[in-house]
């Protein structure tokens, strides 16, 4: 498993250890303290690890030969726009600010004041996909987490969400190999 996929360990201020899959591979994330052993816990978690290399495999695949959309930022801000508004009528909330910029490592976020963040790539993928990050992040102005009740909210709209989730990671991974994401 290792032999083929390198495995990069880094360190932070954390208190528990986590695997992380980025675009680029695997990571482990220490904590600075608590006398965690990396090749103990790549073993413990051999059969997690094996599995999400494989959908990534399957996904990169699947999405090689994906054509990403084509839209002016006019464009892209008036969707946005629309399906803010939607949601927003949808869910009976209103958020704070909705901002647009590049973010490395996520299509959106929601913060507890009520702050969305999309990532402006979102610009190149399907219309049905930016409605649903859209769409995804109002609903955290609802449930802050990815609990059962945020996941049934999201299903009211969006019952393939399961379906979108995967897209997205398709979406991300050609858009990473094509260099649209920043290291």
């Amino acid at each position: 498993m290792t032999e083929q996929q390198p495995i990069q360990i880094v360190r932070r201020k954390v208190k528990y250890p986590r695997i992380v899959l980025k675009t680029e591979g695997l990571v482990l994330i220490m904590p600075y303290r608590g006398g965690y052993d990396a090749n103990l816990l790549m073993e413990k978690h051999k059969k997690w690890i094996k599995n999400k290399l494989r959908f990534i495999g399957e996904i990169k695949k699947e999405f090689s030969n994906t054509k990403l959309f084509e839209r002016t930022e006019r464009e892209f801000v008036d969707l946005v726009n629309g399906s803010v508004k939607n949601a927003a009528n949808v869910l009976q909330v209103s958020p704070l600010r909705i901002n647009l910029k590049y973010v490395k490592s996520k299509w959106g976020s929601c913060d507890r004041r009520g702050k969305v963040v999309l990532n402006v790539l979102l610009k190149y993928l399907p219309l049905d996909l930016i409605n649903y990050v859209v769409y995804h992040e109002m609903c955290h102005l609802v449930f802050l987490n990815h609990s059962k009740n945020f996941w049934q909210l999201v299903a009211k709209r969006f019952c393939d969400y399961k379906s979108c989730e995967k897209k997205l990671f398709g979406y991300w991974f050609l858009m990473n190999k094509q260099g649209f994401i920043n290291k």
